[in-house]
Protein backbone atom coordinates (compact mmCIF):
# COMPACT_ATOMS: atom_id res chain seq x y z
CA UNK A 1 0.00 0.00 0.00
CA UNK A 2 1.32 3.34 -0.70
CA UNK A 3 0.13 7.13 -1.52
CA UNK A 4 1.35 9.58 -4.17
CA UNK A 5 2.05 12.55 -2.72
CA UNK A 6 0.60 15.26 -5.07
CA UNK A 7 -2.87 13.57 -6.57
CA UNK A 8 -3.71 11.08 -3.63
CA UNK A 9 -3.06 7.48 -4.69
CA UNK A 10 -3.71 4.47 -3.09
CA UNK A 11 -2.24 0.71 -4.01
CA UNK A 12 -4.10 -2.17 -3.00
CA UNK A 13 -2.89 -5.38 -3.30
CA UNK A 14 -4.79 -8.16 -4.78
CA UNK A 15 -5.68 -9.64 -1.08
CA UNK A 16 -6.54 -5.75 0.25
CA UNK A 17 -9.51 -5.55 -2.40
CA UNK A 18 -13.48 -6.41 -1.37
CA UNK A 19 -14.65 -7.26 -4.49
CA UNK A 20 -18.52 -6.56 -3.64
CA UNK A 21 -17.24 -3.51 -3.05
CA UNK A 22 -14.59 -2.96 -5.87
CA UNK A 23 -18.17 -3.82 -8.25
CA UNK A 24 -20.36 -1.87 -6.90
CA UNK A 25 -17.98 1.25 -6.67
CA UNK A 26 -17.17 0.55 -10.83
CA UNK A 27 -21.06 0.49 -11.02
CA UNK A 28 -21.39 4.08 -10.20
CA UNK A 29 -18.54 5.12 -12.40
CA UNK A 30 -19.42 7.19 -15.59
CA UNK A 31 -18.48 4.26 -17.81
CA UNK A 32 -18.62 1.07 -16.19
CA UNK A 33 -17.46 -1.48 -18.20
CA UNK A 34 -17.55 -5.53 -17.95
CA UNK A 35 -13.54 -5.81 -18.29
CA UNK A 36 -13.33 -3.85 -15.01
CA UNK A 37 -15.77 -6.35 -12.67
CA UNK A 38 -14.21 -8.64 -10.54
CA UNK A 39 -14.75 -11.48 -11.84
CA UNK A 40 -13.79 -10.80 -15.34
CA UNK A 41 -10.59 -9.27 -14.18
CA UNK A 42 -10.06 -12.81 -12.03
CA UNK A 43 -10.42 -14.49 -14.82
CA UNK A 44 -8.01 -12.41 -17.67
CA UNK A 45 -5.45 -11.44 -15.14
CA UNK A 46 -5.07 -13.55 -11.82
CA UNK A 47 -3.54 -11.70 -8.89
CA UNK A 48 -4.82 -8.33 -10.12
CA UNK A 49 -4.16 -5.23 -7.73
CA UNK A 50 -5.84 -2.00 -7.86
CA UNK A 51 -5.04 1.86 -7.25
CA UNK A 52 -7.64 4.36 -5.89
CA UNK A 53 -7.88 8.40 -6.38
CA UNK A 54 -8.59 11.04 -4.24
CA UNK A 55 -10.31 8.74 -1.07
CA UNK A 56 -12.36 6.55 -4.00
CA UNK A 57 -13.86 9.13 -6.63
CA UNK A 58 -11.35 7.13 -9.23
CA UNK A 59 -10.20 3.24 -9.79
CA UNK A 60 -7.89 1.76 -11.69
CA UNK A 61 -7.42 -2.36 -12.12
CA UNK A 62 -3.66 -3.05 -12.13
CA UNK A 63 -3.11 -6.10 -14.20
CA UNK A 64 0.32 -6.76 -13.09
CA UNK A 65 2.82 -9.60 -13.52
CA UNK A 66 5.88 -9.70 -13.01
CA UNK A 67 8.42 -10.66 -15.32
CA UNK A 68 11.08 -13.70 -13.76
CA UNK A 69 9.07 -13.19 -10.80
CA UNK A 70 11.44 -9.68 -10.40
CA UNK A 71 10.49 -7.31 -12.36
CA UNK A 72 7.05 -5.42 -12.26
CA UNK A 73 5.16 -4.90 -15.65
CA UNK A 74 1.45 -3.37 -16.50
CA UNK A 75 -0.25 -4.67 -20.03
CA UNK A 76 -3.65 -4.89 -21.23
CA UNK A 77 -4.84 -8.54 -20.70
CA UNK A 78 -6.39 -10.92 -23.48
CA UNK A 79 -9.94 -10.70 -24.14
CA UNK A 80 -10.06 -7.48 -22.57
CA UNK A 81 -10.42 -4.15 -24.60
CA UNK A 82 -10.75 -1.29 -22.60
CA UNK A 83 -9.66 -0.64 -18.77
CA UNK A 84 -7.60 2.40 -17.27
CA UNK A 85 -9.31 5.10 -15.32
CA UNK A 86 -12.98 4.78 -13.90
CA UNK A 87 -14.24 7.87 -12.45
CA UNK A 88 -17.41 8.92 -10.20
CA UNK A 89 -19.55 11.55 -11.53
CA UNK A 90 -18.73 15.10 -11.61
CA UNK A 91 -14.48 13.92 -11.14
CA UNK A 92 -12.26 15.66 -13.23
CA UNK A 93 -8.74 14.59 -13.22
CA UNK A 94 -5.46 14.95 -15.70
CA UNK A 95 -3.89 12.61 -17.71
CA UNK A 96 -0.85 13.11 -15.60
CA UNK A 97 -2.38 10.88 -12.78
CA UNK A 98 -2.18 8.11 -14.99
CA UNK A 99 1.69 8.55 -14.87
CA UNK A 100 1.70 9.06 -11.21
CA UNK A 101 0.07 5.23 -11.03
CA UNK A 102 2.31 3.89 -13.58
CA UNK A 103 6.12 4.91 -12.03
CA UNK A 104 5.94 1.89 -9.91
CA UNK A 105 6.20 -0.74 -12.91
CA UNK A 106 9.03 -1.20 -14.83
CA UNK A 107 6.90 -1.33 -18.21
CA UNK A 108 3.08 -0.57 -19.20
CA UNK A 109 0.77 -0.45 -21.80
CA UNK A 110 -3.26 -0.50 -21.41
CA UNK A 111 -5.89 0.46 -23.11
CA UNK A 112 -7.60 3.68 -21.16
CA UNK A 113 -11.59 3.05 -21.65
CA UNK A 114 -13.95 5.48 -23.99
CA UNK A 115 -14.49 7.62 -20.75
CA UNK A 116 -11.37 9.40 -19.90
CA UNK A 117 -9.40 10.70 -23.15
CA UNK A 118 -5.96 10.56 -23.09
CA UNK A 119 -4.75 13.70 -25.65
CA UNK A 120 -2.46 13.01 -27.99
CA UNK A 121 -2.10 9.43 -27.35
CA UNK A 122 -2.63 6.49 -29.85
CA UNK A 123 -6.43 6.14 -30.51
CA UNK A 124 -8.33 2.81 -31.24
CA UNK A 125 -11.73 2.46 -32.54
CA UNK A 126 -14.62 0.40 -31.28
CA UNK A 127 -17.86 0.33 -32.40
CA UNK A 128 -21.28 0.56 -30.44
CA UNK A 129 -25.14 0.40 -31.14
CA UNK A 130 -27.75 1.75 -29.08
CA UNK A 131 -30.41 -0.83 -28.65
CA UNK A 132 -33.19 2.15 -27.30
CA UNK A 133 -34.62 2.11 -30.32
CA UNK A 134 -37.52 0.13 -31.61
CA UNK A 135 -36.59 -2.82 -34.10
CA UNK A 136 -37.84 -1.11 -37.07
CA UNK A 137 -36.08 2.02 -36.28
CA UNK A 138 -33.11 0.32 -36.27
CA UNK A 139 -33.36 -1.88 -38.88
CA UNK A 140 -33.54 1.77 -41.15
CA UNK A 141 -29.96 2.30 -40.17
CA UNK A 142 -28.83 -1.13 -41.78
CA UNK A 143 -26.72 -0.79 -45.03
CA UNK A 144 -28.11 -1.99 -48.80
CA UNK A 145 -25.61 -5.04 -48.25
CA UNK A 146 -26.61 -6.01 -44.81
CA UNK A 147 -30.30 -6.15 -46.30
CA UNK A 148 -29.31 -7.80 -49.36
CA UNK A 149 -27.43 -10.80 -46.90
CA UNK A 150 -30.61 -10.99 -45.00
CA UNK A 151 -32.66 -12.02 -47.89
CA UNK A 152 -30.12 -14.84 -48.74
CA UNK A 153 -31.10 -17.69 -46.15
CA UNK A 154 -33.85 -18.28 -44.00
CA UNK A 155 -33.73 -21.83 -43.30
CA UNK A 156 -32.05 -21.71 -39.62
CA UNK A 157 -32.56 -22.14 -36.37
CA UNK A 158 -31.04 -20.26 -33.30
CA UNK A 159 -30.37 -22.03 -30.28
CA UNK A 160 -29.33 -21.08 -26.71
CA UNK A 161 -27.93 -24.50 -25.28
CA UNK A 162 -26.24 -25.22 -21.78
CA UNK A 163 -22.58 -24.13 -22.36
CA UNK A 164 -20.68 -27.00 -20.99
CA UNK A 165 -17.00 -28.48 -22.44
CA UNK A 166 -18.56 -29.80 -25.27
CA UNK A 167 -20.07 -26.76 -26.09
CA UNK A 168 -16.88 -24.66 -25.26
CA UNK A 169 -14.80 -27.08 -27.63
CA UNK A 170 -17.75 -26.64 -30.67
CA UNK A 171 -17.03 -22.45 -29.91
CA UNK A 172 -13.08 -23.36 -30.38
CA UNK A 173 -13.45 -25.54 -33.41
CA UNK A 174 -15.88 -22.88 -35.16
CA UNK A 175 -13.78 -20.45 -34.64
CA UNK A 176 -10.26 -22.08 -35.47
CA UNK A 177 -11.92 -22.96 -38.89
CA UNK A 178 -12.22 -19.16 -39.84
CA UNK A 179 -9.25 -17.49 -38.23
CA UNK A 180 -6.83 -20.17 -37.06
CA UNK A 181 -4.64 -19.73 -39.99
CA UNK A 182 -4.03 -16.14 -38.90
CA UNK A 183 -4.71 -16.02 -35.53
CA UNK A 184 -1.90 -17.68 -33.04
CA UNK A 185 -4.11 -19.37 -30.73
CA UNK A 186 -1.87 -21.13 -28.12
CA UNK A 187 -2.89 -23.34 -25.21
CA UNK A 188 -2.04 -20.52 -22.83
CA UNK A 189 -4.69 -18.21 -24.95
CA UNK A 190 -7.72 -21.50 -24.71
CA UNK A 191 -7.03 -21.86 -21.04
CA UNK A 192 -7.87 -18.51 -20.71
CA UNK A 193 -11.03 -18.27 -22.95
CA UNK A 194 -12.13 -21.20 -21.31
CA UNK A 195 -11.77 -19.56 -17.57
CA UNK A 196 -13.39 -16.47 -18.81
CA UNK A 197 -16.52 -17.52 -20.26
CA UNK A 198 -17.16 -20.25 -17.26
CA UNK A 199 -16.74 -17.45 -15.01
CA UNK A 200 -18.84 -15.62 -17.36
CA UNK A 201 -21.44 -18.62 -16.68
CA UNK A 202 -20.93 -18.88 -13.27
CA UNK A 203 -21.99 -14.84 -12.72
CA UNK A 204 -25.07 -14.58 -15.05
CA UNK A 205 -23.54 -12.72 -17.79
CA UNK A 206 -22.85 -15.72 -20.70
CA UNK A 207 -25.25 -16.44 -23.64
CA UNK A 208 -24.14 -19.08 -25.34
CA UNK A 209 -25.80 -19.50 -29.37
CA UNK A 210 -25.47 -21.96 -32.00
CA UNK A 211 -27.64 -21.36 -35.18
CA UNK A 212 -28.26 -24.99 -37.16
CA UNK A 213 -29.65 -25.69 -40.46
CA UNK A 214 -32.63 -27.69 -41.29
CA UNK A 215 -30.44 -31.10 -41.27
CA UNK A 216 -29.08 -29.79 -37.77
CA UNK A 217 -25.81 -29.01 -38.92
CA UNK A 218 -23.74 -26.18 -37.50
CA UNK A 219 -23.10 -22.71 -39.06
CA UNK A 220 -22.41 -20.12 -36.18
CA UNK A 221 -21.52 -20.53 -32.70
CA UNK A 222 -21.31 -17.31 -30.30
CA UNK A 223 -20.12 -16.45 -26.84
CA UNK A 224 -21.94 -12.84 -25.72
CA UNK A 225 -21.28 -11.58 -22.81
CA UNK A 226 -23.86 -9.31 -20.90
CA UNK A 227 -24.06 -7.16 -18.09
CA UNK A 228 -25.93 -3.65 -17.09
CA UNK A 229 -25.29 -1.53 -19.89
CA UNK A 230 -23.86 -3.62 -22.81
CA UNK A 231 -23.76 -6.55 -24.99
CA UNK A 232 -20.51 -7.32 -25.87
CA UNK A 233 -19.69 -9.35 -29.11
CA UNK A 234 -16.93 -11.38 -27.50
CA UNK A 235 -15.99 -14.63 -29.36
CA UNK A 236 -18.38 -15.75 -32.46
CA UNK A 237 -17.76 -17.14 -36.14
CA UNK A 238 -19.53 -18.86 -38.94
CA UNK A 239 -18.81 -22.55 -39.77
CA UNK A 240 -17.18 -22.62 -43.49
CA UNK A 241 -20.87 -23.47 -44.29
CA UNK A 242 -22.50 -21.06 -42.43
CA UNK A 243 -20.49 -18.49 -44.55
CA UNK A 244 -21.04 -20.04 -47.75
CA UNK A 245 -25.06 -18.74 -46.51
CA UNK A 246 -23.57 -15.40 -44.50
CA UNK A 247 -25.33 -16.47 -41.44
CA UNK A 248 -23.22 -14.23 -39.29
CA UNK A 249 -25.82 -11.63 -40.81
CA UNK A 250 -28.32 -12.97 -39.67
CA UNK A 251 -26.47 -13.59 -36.15
CA UNK A 252 -26.81 -9.64 -35.84
CA UNK A 253 -29.77 -8.94 -36.64
CA UNK A 254 -31.45 -11.54 -34.53
CA UNK A 255 -29.35 -9.83 -31.68
CA UNK A 256 -30.75 -6.66 -32.52
CA UNK A 257 -33.79 -7.71 -33.10
CA UNK A 258 -33.95 -9.61 -29.34
CA UNK A 259 -32.77 -6.45 -27.40
CA UNK A 260 -34.21 -3.59 -29.24
CA UNK A 261 -36.12 -0.82 -27.40
CA UNK A 262 -33.81 -2.02 -24.29
CA UNK A 263 -31.48 0.56 -22.25
CA UNK A 264 -28.85 -1.30 -23.81
CA UNK A 265 -25.72 -0.47 -25.97
CA UNK A 266 -24.81 -3.44 -28.27
CA UNK A 267 -20.62 -3.71 -28.05
CA UNK A 268 -18.72 -4.67 -31.21
CA UNK A 269 -15.50 -4.75 -29.22
CA UNK A 270 -13.47 -3.23 -32.24
CA UNK A 271 -12.01 -3.22 -34.80
CA UNK A 272 -9.12 -1.87 -36.32
CA UNK A 273 -9.06 -4.49 -39.00
CA UNK A 274 -10.35 -2.47 -42.12
CA UNK A 275 -12.42 -5.94 -43.64
CA UNK A 276 -13.92 -6.57 -40.02
CA UNK A 277 -14.89 -2.65 -39.19
CA UNK A 278 -16.60 -2.50 -42.65
CA UNK A 279 -18.85 -4.88 -41.47
CA UNK A 280 -19.95 -3.62 -38.13
CA UNK A 281 -20.31 -0.17 -39.94
CA UNK A 282 -23.36 -2.21 -41.60
CA UNK A 283 -25.29 -1.84 -38.38
CA UNK A 284 -25.85 1.66 -38.37
CA UNK A 285 -23.36 1.77 -35.81
CA UNK A 286 -21.78 5.01 -33.62
CA UNK A 287 -17.70 5.22 -33.03
CA UNK A 288 -16.28 4.97 -30.22
CA UNK A 289 -12.61 6.30 -29.24
CA UNK A 290 -10.42 4.77 -26.88
CA UNK A 291 -6.13 5.56 -25.71
CA UNK A 292 -3.75 3.28 -26.01
CA UNK A 293 -1.64 4.46 -22.83
CA UNK A 294 1.13 5.63 -23.21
Amino acid sequence: MGVNSKILIQFLDHTEIDKNWWDQEIGQCTNPLIYAKSWYLDAVSPGWGAALIEKNKGFVPLTTKRYFGLIPVWLQPLFCQQLGLFLKPGFKLEASALIAITKPFFKTQFHQNAGFHIKGAKQKVNYILNLNKSYDELKKAYSKDALKNLKKYTDFSILQPEFTEDQFHTLLSSYLSQYGAVEKFNSKKTKLLKRLLFAAKAHDSLLYFELKDSKAKLLFTAAILKDEKRIYYLFAAPTPLGRSYSITHHFIDYLIKAYAGKTLHLDFEGSMIPSVASFYRKWGVQEEHYSVFP
